[in-house]
């Protein structure tokens, strides 16, 4: 068995014609001296040896925002594993839901719906207070998810950071 690595997801160049069946095992990433970053990988499970915050916004305001998350694959829809945080020290600004999902649904969604919204940690007019948990949201092929506070003001923040991924490497095609 050989092994080819290549920055293509889906048509990676072949060394020569004698080589007609190919695989994706998994995607890796480069740092900017062009050395591997650390990841464990366990079946369709990779996860970052050392995670960092993918978003960090201050304000980040109450519409839709599409979030691009460098730490996902390019090229790829994947199941991100995400930590996301939020909150305010003043009760005023203290969002009641972050809303973090999957570009492929067209809803918007509102305080307390069901299906789109995946994360609600948040208790209103709570001061200060910040919360967060643990999500899975699947991305597009741009490494982006959509996503939506209730509440933002001046000291309103939001983190996303990409803990892994799950990727079926193609088993689903």
């Amino acid at each position: 068995m050989d092994v080819l690595t290549s920055s293509s997801a889906t048509v990676p160049t072949m060394p020569n014609a004698a080589y007609t069946l190919k695989r994706r095992i998994g995607s890796i990433k480069t740092n900017a001296s062009g050395q591997w970053v650390k990841f464990i990988q366990d079946g369709d499970q990779f996860y970052w040896d050392l995670p960092v915050a993918d978003i960090v916004a201050t304000n980040p305001g109450t519409a839709l925002v599409v979030r691009t998350l460098p730490s996902t694959p390019l090229g790829l829809r994947v199941a991100a594993v995400l930590s996301v945080v939020g909150g305010a020290p003043t009760a005023t600004n203290v969002p009641a839901g972050i809303y973090v999902w999957d570009p492929a649904i067209n809803s918007t969604p509102t305080l307390g719906a069901g299906g789109v919204v995946t994360i609600e940690p948040y208790s209103a007019n709570a001061s200060p207070l910040y919360a967060g948990g643990q999500t899975v949201v699947m991305t597009n092929t741009s490494q982006q998810v959509n996503s939506k506070v209730s509440v933002s003001g001046s000291d309103t923040s939001l983190t996303i950071t990409v803990i892994g991924w799950i990727d079926r490497r193609g088993r689903d095609s």
